[in-house]
């Protein structure tokens, strides 16, 4: 929402009232990075679920906004998540000036620090790290740990989808040390990539760094992870890493607790992956609880994720196991009617979860 404060335009968020910047972005998709900080309306559902779990966090921990851009997520923060003590960083002297300005014009009561912000987490000790750059979040992921509290929360957003779902094999193992596969499935397979990431990322802090709410939406994904010291359970914590196999032709997907077991067949090997759930359930519904007077749409995806989150990895999709079996795709109804335990995924609105393995439910969509 936009308005006027004077003669000053403004846009509206939340509880939120920030100045208006040249560069503000209205509209589906990431926006274009430049020297300008700017506002993004398609991230409004990313901020709303983040203060959601703002608002699930005890009182008095210390918040870190890592890259500040305007300011609106870390001043949402402090206006809306209860009695937090807020940071925000931004390097830029222009963009931490224009923080500053409005914070000020929400009476909000926040340290603004003009620092690079792989430095500052280097400095200072946080409970509560959220991580939301312009594409790869790998350069800040090492700071991020040696500032974050045992048993804080780490925040992570990645707009670099494309290399994590396959489409640039090559630069998701540069980045993320793993191989993409590109599928229907390759926006969960993508996520997992980045969860397993985040894990061993944590295990060489001797951390285990275990995803509690994650999701994928429109260009980005978005991971929350908790943080438990100790080499132990960081041992214990990557006995999740997983490997697939998968055969475009059947639709068919195996899962291996390691490279060499998933290789035995001459397979062609992805990963490693995240293989536990995607989040804690408990922690989910604690957010869940925490919805009030936020969007319908962050309320009701964070509602599909609880719903999700003990399903079995990956999910068929309709449109895939109707082409393989050469018919027209059936009603999602009869789908859903046929296949005893599936569960609709935030993923694809044509795809389920399910026990059944492909072949199984092929075998089920050539009766309906």
């Amino acid at each position: 929402m936009t308005g006027k404060a004077g003669d000053a335009v403004f846009i509206e968020e939340g509880d939120a009232r920030i100045f208006r910047t040249s560069t503000a972005h209205v509209g589906n998709g990431p926006g274009e990075k430049g020297k300008e900080a700017f506002y993004n309306s398609a991230m409004r559902l990313n901020r709303d679920i983040s203060v959601m779990v703002i608002r699930s966090l005890p009182d008095g921990i210390r918040v870190l906004d890592a890259m500040g851009a305007t300011g609106i997520r870390g001043i949402r923060y402090a206006l809306e998540g209860g009695r937090k003590e807020v940071h925000i960083s931004e390097i830029r002297e222009e963009a931490a000036a224009e923080i500053r300005s409005n914070a000020e014009l929400n009476g909000a009561d926040i340290t603004v620090h003009n620092r690079d912000a792989n430095t500052l987490m280097r400095e200072m000790k946080f409970d509560f790290i959220d991580i939301d750059p312009f594409g790869t979040p790998v350069p800040f992921i090492d700071s991020a740990l040696a500032g974050l509290k045992d048993r804080g929360i780490l925040a992570i957003t990645a707009t670099d989808t494309a290399p994590l779902c396959g489409t640039y094999p090559a630069v998701c193992r540069r980045r993320y040390l793993a191989e993409p596969v590109h599928s229907h499935f390759g926006h969960e397979s993508g996520l997992r990539i980045l969860l397993g990431f985040v894990a061993r990322m944590g295990g060489m802090h001797d951390m285990a760094l275990t995803p509690v709410l994650s999701y994928y939406r429109d260009h980005y994904f978005r991971a929350f992870f908790r943080a438990k010291k100790g080499a132990g359970r960081a041992n214990r914590n990557l006995e999740s890493l997983k490997y697939f196999t998968f055969d475009e032709k059947s639709a068919e997907w195996n899962i291996y607790d390691s490279a060499e077991d998933a290789g035995r067949r001459g397979d062609k090997v992805y990963g490693p992956i995240w293989g536990g759930p995607p989040g804690d359930t408990a922690f989910i519904e604690s957010v869940l609880d925490r919805g009030e007077n936020m969007t319908e749409d962050s309320v009701e995806l964070v509602r599909m994720l609880s719903a999700e989150n003990d399903a079995p990895i990956f999910f068929h999709d309709v449109d895939v196991i109707s082409s393989v079996v050469h018919r027209s795709p059936p009603p999602r109804e009869a789908v859903f009617r046929a296949v005893p335990d599936a569960v609709r995924t935030h993923f694809s609105p044509l795809g389920f979860k399910t026990s059944l393995s492909a072949r199984e439910v092929i075998d089920l969509f050539r009766e309906l």
